[in-house]
């Protein structure tokens, strides 16, 4: 199909036929709707009573260029569907929107994979505007690479294979973790793969947004592609008190944020800075880490936080340091692996409203050194000094009012 031709207002009707692909129903070889320079070729207000208001894949490729859109399905999905070996490849310049289903429940209604063969390929276009769900993953492999935005996507113990660099805009996709018919938020569940060691997912997780469970908390993907709680605060200072899950924080406002460690008795508390921009604010520090544990039997820097660096991150604070450090916390700082193979973190603190200005790094009753873990090679700046040892660099932080900077990579 090429130009403008269009397929359209169609109807796949119950009988003693085939009821399924009110536009379209491919049983193998290759069809291509539009071509890379143009877009307009469409598959448009159809109807199908069983499967693929739009298009029904038995078999064989669909390559679209063009647009399925505003098709309608009484039992399932809208508007692709795709059974045993079928596989839809989408392209730049390329729509699938505005399709339904009468059917409730869990169900794709811009895609809709219905069998472990079928797949999803997107190297370019978009899936959106199609009812709750624009694909459905409940089988098959969906993948995506380049600049290409798949809507809400629910994923029933399924993972997204990044096949290549992305290049979207955030969100790429919204994640829905299912279990069959139940939500499926747990920090033990992975939605994101490749094949590159888990690179393509740690360049691409901050792209991905997932929906917020049924009480309201907010979930992120991690670096290693495994769901992560977020902390996004947006108008008020905020504490995460002993976490029993790894949690990834991100914002751009000025609230001082407090890591607090009291019951645990295990280094395992892991918070991910993610491009986090705390700006300044009245008499506070940027990141506040403490810990609360005084008992006698706990040998010293017997807890502590691992703050994993994701791309760059800057802690301003008042009358504070940036980071402010309580006496036995003790920070391992580690650097998330990605592309890019590095992370930032500058962190300063400026005069509050008495005048005064703080070290940038604050510690309270002597304190911990911070460390970097192994592996990872360091070099920071501290006005015109510069360092490559990082405990010489926390050292002189704790005594200057000037501003701090450092990068890790992992070479």
């Amino acid at each position: 199909m090429k130009d403008s031709s269009k397929v359209s207002f169609n109807h796949a009707t119950i009988g003693s036929g085939n009821n399924n692909g009110g536009g379209i129903y491919v049983a193998g070889g290759t069809v291509t709707i539009g071509t890379s320079s143009s877009h307009s070729a469409s598959i448009c207000n159809n109807t199908g009573s069983s499967r693929g208001g739009g298009i029904y894949i038995a078999g064989g490729t669909v390559n679209l260029y063009g647009s399925v859109k505003s098709n309608f399905c009484n039992n399932s999905c809208g508007g692709v569907e795709i059974e045993n070996a079928g596989t839809i490849k989408t392209y730049s310049g390329s729509t699938i929107e505005n399709n339904s289903t009468a059917a409730g429940g869990y169900t794709g209604q811009g895609v809709q994979l219905s069998h472990s063969d079928a797949t999803l390929q997107m190297f370019g276009g978009s899936i959106k505007t199609n009812g709750s769900y624009d694909v459905g993953f409940t089988n098959g492999t969906v993948e995506m690479q380049g600049n290409v935005q798949a809507g809400n996507v629910f994923v029933n113990n399924k993972q997204i294979k990044i096949s290549d660099a992305l290049t979207s805009p955030t969100p790429a996709a919204t994640i829905i973790p299912i279990n069959n018919s139940s939500p499926n938020y747990s920090p033990t569940v992975t939605v994101l793969s490749d094949d590159n060691a888990g690179s393509l997912v740690a360049a691409a997780c901050a792209k991905f947004a997932v929906a917020d469970d049924a009480d309201g908390n907010k979930w992120c993907v991690a670096a290693d592609g495994y769901l992560c709680r977020l902390l996004q605060p947006d108008t008020s200072a905020v504490t995460i008190i002993d976490p029993a899950q790894p949690w990834v924080v991100t914002s751009s406002n000025s609230k001082e944020i407090t890591l607090k460690l009291q019951n645990a008795f295990s280094p395992t508390f892991n918070v991910t800075l993610r491009n986090l921009n705390k700006p300044f604010e009245s008499d506070c520090s940027a990141l506040y880490i403490q810990n609360n544990v005084t008992s006698s039997s706990f040998p010293p820097l017997c807890m502590g936080v691992n703050l994993i660096l994701e791309g760059d991150n800057t802690l301003i604070g008042s009358h504070h340091g940036g980071i402010q450090l309580r006496s036995n916390s003790y920070t391992d700082i580690i650097l998330t692996f990605d592309t890019k193979t590095t992370a930032t973190l500058t962190f300063d603190g400026k005069p509050g409203t008495d005048g005064g200005e703080p070290t940038s790094l604050c510690v309270e009753s002597g304190g911990p050194i911070i460390g970097i873990a192994s592996g990872l090679t360091f070099s920071g700046s501290i006005g015109n000094t510069t360092y490559t040892d990082a405990t010489a660099f926390f050292t002189a932080a704790r005594s200057t009012t000037q501003s701090c900077t450092f990068t890790i990579t992992r070479p």
